[in-house]
């Protein structure tokens, strides 16, 4: 049997299926809808991403991410879910404005947007400051026994005397760092 698009979105709408929940992870997760239908939704980290099919009272899977391209097929893979009374009343206050009122709101809804990331991007900043300074601090901190322990070796121990058999051991373990000294 065939269905419409008008239909399914309608049975899409009777589901009572959150846009966020963290306990969604990834997935497709079953919610009932009216009359015995079931809309099989895709959450991506949370977010409700889109239907992924639609099951029939009698079981049979609907799959119109396989039917041919179409502005049905669009609407449905389009469906974020039914809109909240916010977005309602947002979407009526917009239809009555005037183009310049809406070229307007969206120079604002930018200067917004550009101020947001301009925020993100100096917190970014201290953020990567704060662990380049962690990490150079525990670098040192690793690092400083090593070196300790390095120089203590390539330098001979004035406190007692060397013999040239040492000073040989020495310039064939380390060659370069050695040579020329006293």
């Amino acid at each position: 049997m065939s269905y419409s698009a008008d239909f399914l979105l309608d049975i899409a709408d009777s589901v009572d299926c959150p846009r966020y929940d963290n306990a969604l992870d990834f997935g497709n997760t079953p919610f009932a809808a009216k009359d015995g239908w079931t809309v099989v939704i895709f959450y991506d980290c949370g977010d409700l991403d889109y239907i992924a099919h639609i099951i029939t009272p009698d079981g049979q899977e609907i799959d119109f991410w396989e039917w041919p391209e179409s502005q049905d097929r669009d609407r449905l893979i389009a469906w974020r879910g039914r809109p909240t009374a916010e977005e309602i009343e947002w979407q009526v206050w917009y239809d009555g404005l005037s183009d310049d009122e809406r070229a307007f709101e969206a120079t604002l809804a930018r200067i917004a947007m550009n101020e947001a990331m301009m925020a993100a991007h100096r917190a970014m900043r201290e953020q990567q400051a704060l662990i380049i300074k962690s990490m150079i601090s525990r670098t040192v901190a690793f690092t400083q026994p090593g070196l300790t322990e390095l120089i203590a070796l390539l330098q001979p121990d004035r406190s007692k005397p060397q013999t040239p058999r040492d000073r040989v051991r020495a310039m064939k373990a380390h060659p370069r760092s050695v040579r020329g000294r006293a």
